[in-house]
């Protein structure tokens, strides 16, 4: 009897010997145990996605291949500050560590139905590619803005991120990527530009708002890029002819950049 008794009590033992090397579950299908490989590091997520586009977008995104895609890089607090506000970001300001992480702005045009909602991110040496998740199968063939802001972790050497890959649903893209020039200004209007008339309803610092004539509602106008002396002498209740970028956020009211403004002839 005594001996049952002690082989039982050593299979007890042996099964509690192994539970405690088992890894404890954390609730993500993760196990963390003493001595085990710890869950792999996050060294990208997606902080923001709005539907906006930046300053001279088009000219600049159709200066090198792939064309339609820029790529920007802002890892000092200035420079993101700057670029939030200039890429016409409306949502807060997501408060990011920079010291540690890099500031990504990734800006292109996509059908206003189907938005591109980035699924995976993986950081691999200087590129980082971004799976996204499968398109409906009908979308409208409209061009919408879109712009994609993640943080990225700074490489251990200092090296800067140097290209993005989107694997996006129709292909394949790989963009280069640039540093964040908070100096820059775009020179002209793009050839896309198109021109508009209506009312001036609202004149605040850096931006007009209008109702347009062909759209039959207010448009917030940018107009950073619009001669100063031109805008001086404008008031509320004026009728104008506005040139403008042909895209717009879908923001409520939609906006656009200006590039030229001209009084209406009566």
């Amino acid at each position: 009897m005594r001996k049952l008794m002690m082989i039982a009590l050593l299979v007890l033992t042996a099964a509690a010997l192994a539970a405690c090397g088992q890894g404890k579950d954390d609730g993500n299908g993760t196990n963390e145990n003493n001595g085990g490989s710890a869950a792999p590091e996050e060294t990208a997520s997606l902080a923001a996605s709005e539907p906006t586009l930046p300053p001279g977008f088009e000219d600049r995104s159709n200066a090198e291949e792939p064309k339609g895609f820029l790529a920007e890089l802002a890892d000092e607090n200035k420079a993101y500050e700057h670029a939030w506000e200039a890429y016409g970001m409306e949502g807060e300001r997501p408060d990011i560590d920079l010291s540690d992480q890099s500031i990504l702005f990734v800006s292109l045009q996509e059908s206003s139905s189907c938005p591109h909602k980035p699924d995976t991110m993986e950081l691999d040496g200087q590129q980082l590619t971004i799976g996204f998740e499968p398109l409906p199968d009908a979308c409208t063939a409209d061009l919408a803005p879109r712009t994609l802001v993640f943080a990225v972790k700074k490489m251990d050497d200092d090296k800067a991120l140097s290209s993005v890959l989107l694997k996006m649903p129709q292909q394949d893209v790989k963009v280069p990527v640039t540093p964040y020039d908070t100096e820059y200004q775009p020179s002209g209007q793009p050839e896309s530009a198109v021109e508009s008339t209506g009312k001036i309803t609202a004149i605040e610092d850096g931006r007009l708002t209008v109702m347009m004539d062909d759209m039959k509602q207010e448009v917030v106008v940018l107009t950073e890029q619009i001669d100063p002396a031109k805008l001086s002498s404008l008031k509320v209740g004026d009728q104008v002819t506005l040139t403008h970028d042909q895209a717009f956020t879908k923001s409520i009211p939609p906006q656009t950049n200006g590039y030229d403004i001209e009084p209406l002839k009566k």
